[in-house]
This record gives C-alpha cells, sequence and structure tokens, in this order.
C-alpha cells in the first residue's frame, strides 16, 4: 500500500480507535468495537465459522474481515480493543489470534506467485495484523501527541498449531521490537487494533488474493474474545 494511502488508513483507524477508548473502562471485559471503511470492506462475527471445540462458544463464532477490493483503494476492515485492555504500553506483553489451517500441513505465508498456497488462511506481510498506536499521555482528539505504530504482521508472528482442530495461533510477545515491521516499541499511551486492509489484488493481479480471512480467540495480554 502506498504510503499516502496507508497514512490515511492510520488516520481512520486512530479516529475509531479514540471514539471507543474514550468510553472503555478498566473494569468491563475486553470488546471489540468493529469497523469496516470503503468499498468492498465487512467486518463481523460468523456463526459457524470459528474454531470448533472451543470453550464457551458453542456457536463456534469466527470474526470475519474483508476487502472486496483493490488493495490501493481506501477500503478495511478490523476492531478497536476496549473495556479490559491495556492503556500504557508498559502494560502489553501479548498479543495473538488463532487462523484457519488443516493438520498435518505446514504453515505457508500467502505467495501471490505460487499455485495452491497453504492450507491455512490469508497471511502477508500487512495483514491480517496488529496496530499499536504509541501517544504521548491520554490521546487528544487532533492527534497531536500520536508518536508512532508499531506493525505486528500476520507471517512475523509465533506460530503454533492446535493438533486436534488445525488451526494455528499467530502471537506476538515483549519486546515487539523482535518482529519485522514493528521498528519503533510502543511507548507511552496506547490503542490497539486488528486490521485487513490488503485486496483481491496482491502481486498485481486481480483476483491473485482472496481479500478476506477468518480469525478467533484474539488476545490481548491474557485475555481473549472469540464472540460477540
Amino acid at each position: 500500500m502506498k504510503r499516502a494511502l496507508t497514512a490515511a488508513v492510520l488516520s481512520v483507524g486512530l479516529i475509531a480507535g479514540l471514539a471507543s477508548a474514550a468510553s472503555a473502562d478498566q473494569g468491563q471485559p475486553l470488546r471489540l468495537e468493529l469497523f469496516q471503511i470503503g468499498l468492498g470492506s465487512l467486518a463481523g462475527w460468523i456463526r459457524g465459522a470459528g474454531e470448533p471445540k472451543q470453550t464457551g462458544d458453542q456457536s463456534q463464532f469466527g470474526l470475519y474481515l474483508q476487502k472486496n477490493t483493490k488493495t490501493a483503494n481506501f477500503s478495511s476492515a478490523g476492531g478497536d480493543f476496549t473495556g479490559n485492555v491495556p492503556k500504557t504500553a508498559a502494560d502489553l506483553h501479548t498479543l495473538a489470534f488463532d487462523i484457519p489451517g488443516v493438520v498435518g500441513f505446514a504453515f505457508e505465508n500467502f505467495d501471490p506467485a505460487k499455485i495452491g498456497t497453504g492450507a491455512n488462511g490469508y497471511c502477508n506481510n500487512g495483514s491480517p495484523r496488529f496496530n499499536v498506536f504509541s501517544f504521548n499521555g491520554p490521546p487528544l482528539p487532533d492527534f497531536s501527541n500520536f508518536v508512532g505504530t508499531c506493525f505486528l504482521g500476520c507471517p512475523f508472528g509465533d506460530k503454533t498449531q492446535d493438533t486436534v482442530t488445525g488451526w494455528w495461533q499467530i502471537k506476538f510477545t515483549q519486546p515487539f521490537t523482535q518482529y519485522a515491521g514493528c521498528s519503533a516499541a510502543p511507548s507511552g499511551n496506547i490503542i490497539v487494533e486488528v486490521i485487513l486492509d490488503e485486496g483481491i489484488d496482491v502481486g498485481g493481479t486481480v483476483g491473485n488474493s482472496p481479500g478476506n480471512v477468518v480469525l478467533d480467540n484474539l488476545r490481548v495480554n491474557d485475555k481473549v474474545i472469540g464472540n460477540p
């Protein structure tokens, strides 16, 4: 994605994050405030789409994120974490999500030049990913105290497969700068979001990439959310 578009998407993500963070309460459970921006975007919990046999989720919900348009278009889908979520970088030590896979098949990052890439959900350099936005003090509506972003993309996380369901956990732990994409460690006050902003033309040809992914068991520290 072009630098200018990345900045624009970042600004929209911040707007959504600031709005939800303002009403967040550490005494509440972990929540995910979904957003969908621009052409072909969709974010929602789908019954039956998630990881099987998860405690407390008999309906097997999965988080569906879609960008059914070209990557360069101003479009994204995701969610901002609110409620019982760390407000400062010092309190954040783990981020993770689960992605579909098949028992007995190794994990493969998406390769638009290869036919039959992998047996797991979409995982490319920039999507799906966590964004950790840093601020010098409580986030201000005009972003004047915005410091920077730590990008934690799917292919760079630590991967562990569930030998029963086949799903993969993609996990990031402190120090986050050990992962490519996070060049500057989160600092000060933070907002955390998960996002998909790569479309159906990764590699240059429309139809090369799916433009969607299903995630489950999104984790912030020891708190997990896997249904609405």
